[in-house]
C-alpha cells in the first residue's frame, strides 16, 4: 500500500547563542521575547561546549547553565514559538 506524505516546507529562521552564563538567562529571555520572536524567529541553537552543570560528568563542573535552567529556557522559547 502506497501512502501520500506531505513534507512541510518551512524555513527555519534560527539565532545561534553560544556559552550562555546562568547570571544572564534572564537577559537571553528578554532577547527571546522582545527580539527573536517579534522578528519571526522560530529557531534558537544554544551552544553550551563546557559551559554547562553536566550531572553524568562532573569533573567537567562549570558556571554553566543547570538542566533546570536550560528546561526554563525551553519552556520560555516555545511559550513564544521558538524551538
Amino acid at each position: 500500500m502506497e501512502r501520500e506524505v506531505e513534507a512541510e516546507n518551512k524555513q527555519w529562521i534560527a539565532y545561534h547563542l553560544i556559552g550562555l552564563q546562568p547570571d544572564k538567562l534572564d537577559t537571553a529571555k528578554q532577547l527571546v521575547a522582545e527580539g527573536l520572536a517579534p522578528l519571526g524567529f522560530n529557531a534558537l541553537v544554544l551552544e553550551v561546549d563546557y559551559s554547562f552543570q553536566f550531572k553524568s560528568h562532573p569533573e567537567l563542573e562549570t558556571n554553566g547553565l543547570s538542566k533546570d535552567q536550560a528546561r526554563e529556557l525551553t519552556e520560555f522559547c516555545r511559550s513564544h514559538g521558538i524551538r
